[in-house]
């Protein structure tokens, strides 16, 4: 199997790659392009996701979607890359905003404002390495400190790698007209690298093809007790969450009590409820499958009350990129067998657990049910699937 690699970093590092060659050596799992280390580490900012989707640019709201969730460390580990590579140039480029509620995203307003949903955004401060460094460089390194503490608990075989090129800012300088500040900018990201470097011993490279891959097999990290539902408790109620169904988490008939989500069913009418994770980049494909383990547990008061020929109770759905939802967009369900198959028993909790198969590069899961009857979830997990017994 190929190697796999992650690049964090600015698009000028890609539009010098030869993906022909690249794809040769290994395969390029998790991307964050123009995304500052500073806004990746920072928290999640609430966004309208209507909005960010009605934008005409799709490459665009994906790359706002992960500046709004930050599910980069989310993403790695599902990816479970063998090299990660820290471009530092973006943090250089753009900086960061601060928004009202003290999060950080990237200062790329040229482009994320062509989005519609970045007139919500409530931002009041600009930071920027070139105009303030030593306050920059402060938050930038909390940032790569915390990175780097992340890595080595979940990723600990993972390389991690630098890459620099200082005929980045130069042309960058040149396309944009702003040739005073370039020698500032590769003073930033010299200094930057050489931080990086000799603080956590990180190997510098101007060219991806510097990677050593020596042969052997893929890492092995300790990726299998990590949970890649994000706010699989509902201790934020419906954050990372999208509705598919009719039944919102607003509605009347829904609520969340000591981590259950519970769905309260009308004997008089039938509800549709389904809502799907946010989105996790395994980089799956048929030819690169991955096994994962999917766990929950669920009561269901009636089990004659849900719909015979459409009694799911749990499904996942697997797409081509970040931002689909629907069935019509899927590549792939991922798991869909019945509440009889399971061998549901009214108004008793199961536990359930399988083993799935991923060949999509994004999956998304959650609770679905179509009936009559009250139905609730509690424990909702899905993890990297590990053959042997650690």
């Amino acid at each position: 199997m190929k190697k796999k690699i992650a690049i964090l970093g600015s698009s000028h590092l890609l539009q010098s790659v030869n993906f022909d060659d690249l794809s040769k050596i290994y395969t390029l799992v998790t991307t964050r392009i123009d995304m500052s280390l500073v806004s990746l580490m920072s928290y999640p900012i609430e966004y309208d996701r209507q909005k960010l989707l009605s934008g005409e640019d799709k490459n665009l709201a994906s790359r706002l979607l992960s500046e709004y969730e930050k599910d980069t460390l989310n993403d790695l580990i599902a990816s479970n890359p063998d090299v990660i590579i820290l471009d530092f140039f973006p943090d250089i480029q753009f900086g960061v905003s601060e928004t009202l509620s003290g999060c950080y995203i990237t200062n790329n307003l040229d482009d994320y404002t062509k989005n519609p949903s970045f007139e919500n955004i409530r931002t009041f401060l600009n930071h920027s390495p070139v105009y303030e460094f030593d306050h920059y460089e402060k938050i930038w390194a909390k940032s790569l400190e915390d990175f780097i503490t992340f890595i080595n608990k979940y990723l600990p075989k993972t390389k991690v790698m630098i890459y620099q090129n200082l005929e980045v800012t130069r042309k960058y300088s040149i396309e944009n007209g702003v040739n005073l500040i370039n020698n500032f900018s590769n003073e930033a990201w010299k200094n930057f690298n050489q931080f990086a470097s000799e603080t956590y011993n990180l190997s510098i490279i101007s060219d991806l093809f510097e990677i050593d891959l020596s042969s052997g097999d893929t890492v092995d990290n300790n990726i299998y007790d990590f949970n890649l539902i994000r706010n699989a408790t509902f201790d934020n109620e419906g954050k990372f969450w999208t509705c598919f169904g009719y039944i919102p988490f607003d509605d009347k008939n829904t609520r969340i009590e000591n981590g259950e989500l519970i769905l309260y069913g009308n004997r008089n009418q039938i509800h549709t409820f389904n809502i799907l994770s946010g989105s996790i980049n395994f980089a799956a494909s048929p030819e690169n499958p991955i096994e994962l383990e999917l766990s929950y547990e669920v009561f269901v008061e009636d089990i004659f009350d849900i719909e015979i020929y459409h009694d799911y109770i749990f499904i996942g759905k697997g797409f081509d990129n970040n931002l689909d939802v629907s069935n019509n967009d899927a590549s792939q369900i991922l798991y869909d067998q019945g509440a009889k198959l399971l061998n549901l028993t009214s108004g008793k909790w199961k536990k359930i657990k399988k083993i799935v198969t991923v060949t999509a590069p994004y999956i998304r899961v959650g609770p679905y049910v179509k009936g009559k009857t009250t139905v609730k979830w509690r424990n909702l997990s899905l993890k990297h699937h590990c053959r042997d017994e650690k």
